[in-house]
């Protein structure tokens, strides 16, 4: 899962160890807001002044698939945008 919900990552089992013990910040140069107008979606890209980067907070994992493989992954925490 790529987003988790800040209002209720605590409450949700793929989360909560994570919040409380996985934190991390993830640094982006660019993000992607969704509008919506009428029918479609249309994306908004917003950028940093030059130079800057965004960092946002995330949660990191590994995990153990079917092969024995260690996978590392991890979420960006989500909320709702400000009009």
């Amino acid at each position: 899962m790529i987003n988790a919900r800040s209002e209720t990552a605590a409450t949700k089992p793929a989360f909560r160890d994570a919040l409380n013990y996985r934190r991390c910040l993830i640094p982006a140069d660019v993000f992607y807001e969704w509008a919506r107008i009428g029918e479609a979606r249309q994306p908004s890209a917003l950028k940093p002044a030059m130079g800057n980067r965004l960092r946002s907070q995330g949660l990191r994992d590994q995990w153990q698939d079917s092969s024995g493989k260690i996978v590392e992954t991890c979420s960006i925490l989500t909320t709702s945008p400000i009009p």
